[in-house]
């Protein structure tokens, strides 16, 4: 009989059948079975989610990262959050409250920053 964790995961990895399963099968089981997880009976949680998959080596934490990122469901919301900002700035031009872009302030701002940063 397989845990509800591990079930979760193996689906996880079986929603995605675009990509070499094998290798985020093996990552999803190892987050299901990190220390984090055996402590839980289900993810319910972003938070736990988060706190599981910082169990996970780097690596492996950016594979993660690389399958998520391509899922359409999340390209799809962050297509909607680029489009916000952009009627944000649109709106903001119609209203005039807009300046010249100034490159060598810009520059000046960065550089006093990056001092500042760098005796710090």
């Amino acid at each position: 009989m397989c845990s509800r964790r591990l079930r979760f995961a193996r689906n996880l990895a079986l929603d995605r059948p675009a990509y070499p399963l094998r290798r985020h099968r093996a990552i999803l089981l190892r987050l299901a079975q990190s220390e984090h997880f055996a402590k839980l009976e289900a993810i319910s949680t972003l938070h736990e989610i988060k706190a599981a998959a910082a169990t996970l080596p780097a690596e492996e934490r950016s594979e993660l990262a690389a399958w998520l990122s391509e899922s359409d469901d999340v390209s799809n919301i962050r297509h909607q959050q680029l489009r916000r900002e952009i009627r944000i700035g649109l709106d903001e031009i119609e209203r005039g409250e807009v300046a010249p872009l100034d490159i060598a302030e810009v520059k000046r701002k960065a550089g006093a920053r990056w001092e500042a940063e760098r005796q710090g």
